[in-house]
This record gives structure tokens, sequence and C-alpha cells, in this order.
């Protein structure tokens, strides 16, 4: 996190995604669970992809950037319910 902001800025080689392209983790964030869920279709390496999309619960986002990564704002986390696992999905490309 950041200011209360959550940041994600994945640093995962090819070989932690699985047959479908896919790697995820959950995780707690400001008293909230996750599921976070990285899609990399075209089985890039790291350091040859950066976030394309970003999805929370099923609706397109737009984050900031934050270097190699995005910062998904307080102002959205805030409004998520504390008991519910929420899905975030990042789609990597070139």
């Amino acid at each position: 996190g950041e200011y209360g902001n959550l940041v994600l800025a994945p640093a995962l080689l090819k070989d932690l995604f699985d047959e479908k392209g896919t790697c995820g983790l959950d995780l707690e964030f400001a008293g909230k669970p996750f599921k976070i869920l990285y899609r990399n279709p075209e089985g890039l390496e790291y350091g040859s992809y950066r976030v394309g999309s970003c999805r929370v619960d099923g609706r397109e986002v737009t984050p900031d950037r934050n270097g190699d990564g995005i910062l998904i704002g307080k102002n959205v986390t805030d409004l998520l319910d504390p008991n519910v696992r929420h899905l975030i999905e990042i789609e990597l490309c070139k």
C-alpha cells in the first residue's frame, strides 16, 4: 500500500504462470479480502510485460500508473464490502 492506495507491481517470472497463463494470490488489504489474478496470455517473461487492463469485481477500472505497476485508489477500495472477497484481475501485455 501507499498512503491507503493499493499498489500492484507484478514481478512474476514466466514459470510462475499455469498452463492457462494465470497466476494468483489471496491477500487482505485495508481490512478487506482480495484475490489478485494476473493473466499473461502471451506467456511473456518478467521485464517484457506491463500492466494492460485492470478489473475489480468484473468492472473495468482505470488505475494510476506507479512505476512498473498500478495504483488502485483508496476511493475505489473504500467502497468495497469488507465481508466479501473481491477479485482484482490484471491483464499483462507488451
